[in-house]
């Protein structure tokens, strides 16, 4: 091994940078929390608030049916069609007796969460299922009575789940994809490469143009005579990768020496690229 070998400056290599890391990591764990947060509410929260309603509803649709005599008119064996009667007779005369409007805040309150069912309307004892009621209510009566669900309050929160979700994903590919694009700088050739393989020297950049600048955004113009990239617009983001804004101020430095305040020859320029 040659003494010039054993003094080699080792090839650098860019790696994520931690601000950008940092900024799109929390972004990331702030759009997974909610879409967590909606799922809960999606799938518990809600449901459960809405069984509560349910029971309440239901438990006023005997009492209020015990009044008018029509007890054993409380179950019902096909909800979707009774409910839609009820709708339908509303909108057409908007005179419904009291112990169907109980039955329809009922009704409606299942739909909510998904029990429109006759599983959970066929009643087979209606004054026990009463009592039922009525005991868990006293047992209960410290507990502040739950707000009623609107038809969107489910559905957005399914909503949340999905679009939060997604944008966690597509935060979390962006950062698989950034971290995969490598640059490497040769310190001693000055040497850029870019990671689909094409390599860069001071000398085969015609124009450093920072107008996006404020945003971690500089545009390099290639000299016609490059090989490979002749004439084209190399795009650079500073903001993700570490190390390489430095390599690109030095380039600069190269070809304007009078930006830093260096002197025309303090810094060799290496040959354009072949």
């Amino acid at each position: 091994m040659t003494q010039a070998d054993s003094t080699a400056v080792p090839e650098l290599v860019t790696s994520l940078d931690r601000r950008w890391l940092l900024k799109i990591g929390l972004m990331t764990a702030f759009l997974a929390g909610f879409s967590l947060w909606g799922l809960f509410d999606a799938t518990v929260a809600y449901p459960a608030r809405g069984v509560k309603v349910a029971e309440t509803d239901l438990r006023e649709s005997i009492r209020t049916a015990s009044d008018e005599g029509r007890a054993d008119q409380v179950s019902v064996s096909d909800p979707v069609a009774e409910l839609r009667r009820l709708n339908d007779k509303q909108r057409e005369s908007a005179n419904l007796k009291p112990s169907e409007q109980a039955k329809q805040r009922w009704l409606e309150s299942l739909d909510r969460v998904g029990r429109l069912t006759p599983t959970y309307t066929v009643i087979p004892n209606v004054l026990e299922r009463k009592a039922e009621l009525e005991a868990a209510a006293a047992a209960d009566n410290n507990s502040k009575e739950p707000s009623r669900l609107s038809a969107w309050d489910i559905p957005a929160q399914w909503g949340i789940t999905a679009v939060c979700g997604l944008g966690a994903v597509w935060m979390l590919a962006l950062m698989l994809l950034v971290a995969s694009k490598k640059y490497r700088w040769d310190p001693e050739g000055k040497r850029l490469t870019l990671p689909d393989g094409n390599s860069l020297v001071p000398t085969d950049i015609a124009e450093f143009d920072k107008r996006k600048w404020h945003k971690f955004l500089i545009d390099l113009g290639i000299k016609p005579e490059h090989p490979t990239l002749g004439g084209k617009v190399v795009k650079l983001d500073l903001y993700r990768y570490a190390g390489l804004e430095e390599w690109v101020l030095e380039m600069e430095h190269i070809v304007h020496p009078e930006a830093s305040g260096q002197t025309a020859d303090a810094v060799p320029l290496p040959p354009p690229h072949a």
